[in-house]
């Protein structure tokens, strides 16, 4: 895993990069390849520069890979309450869980994995700590804006869909982990269809058509 420390400046958004579907070979231009990625650190999130560096150390610690570890591919956030490094070790070790300091992983862009991972740590939020701010974003390696993207594990399954014969579809999730391909008639109904079918435990309809030919 490579650890990074780059200044990002993002104009991201949660829904899909793509407003209109584009063609298969246009996609396939815009793909990062799905066994790399890199923790970029945010520089300018808001944290002070003592704090970034203790944030490194949590996120860098034997502790944290082994709970991120699962889940740490592309696209994803990691945000934290900066009243955590007014706690005490004791206290963050008492119970870990509820520690404002949460990960969303495996989404289909930047925007919509800083997202959830704020949504995900401000729920930990109790009495007066501050709000959760996006502090590292989980990329592709040499990551770079193309105006598409896709996780990692739908990257890895378009392969399937280039090979397909025509008329076909490639759908995701606008803020979840789902993805679905089809192609013959009703191929964009039936790409859909099989985004929602696996879209997590979240169970939300909210897969678009991305990709046809």
């Amino acid at each position: 895993m490579r650890y990074a420390a780059t200044a990002l400046v993002f104009a991201l958004s949660a829904l899909p990069v793509s407003a209109e579907p584009i063609d298969g070979k246009s996609a396939k231009k815009a793909l990062f390849s799905p066994k790399g990625f890199s923790v970029d650190y945010v520089e300018d999130s808001g944290l002070s520069e003592t704090q970034l560096g203790y944030f490194k150390i949590l996120v860098e610690s034997r502790q944290s890979k082994k709970q991120f570890g699962r889940v740490a591919r592309y696209y994803g956030a990691i945000a934290v309450s900066p009243s955590i490094f007014e706690m005490s070790p004791a206290e963050l070790l008492a119970d870990p869980e509820s520690v404002p300091f949460q990960m969303a992983g495996a989404r289909h862009t930047p925007g919509a994995a800083d997202a959830a991972a704020l949504s995900s740590c401000n729920k930990l939020v109790k009495g007066g700590a501050k709000k959760c701010v996006v502090a590292a974003r989980i990329l592709p390696k040499r990551w770079k804006d193309k105006g598409f993207s896709m996780f990692y594990a739908a990257t890895a399954n378009f392969k399937l869909y280039r090979d397909a014969d025509e008329p076909k579809a490639f759908a995701v999730s606008a803020t979840g982990i789902g993805f679905g391909l089809a192609n013959g008639e009703g191929a964009a109904k039936l790409a859909i269809d099989a985004c929602h079918d696996n879209n997590g435990e979240e169970g939300k309809r909210d897969c678009e058509v991305v990709v046809v030919d």
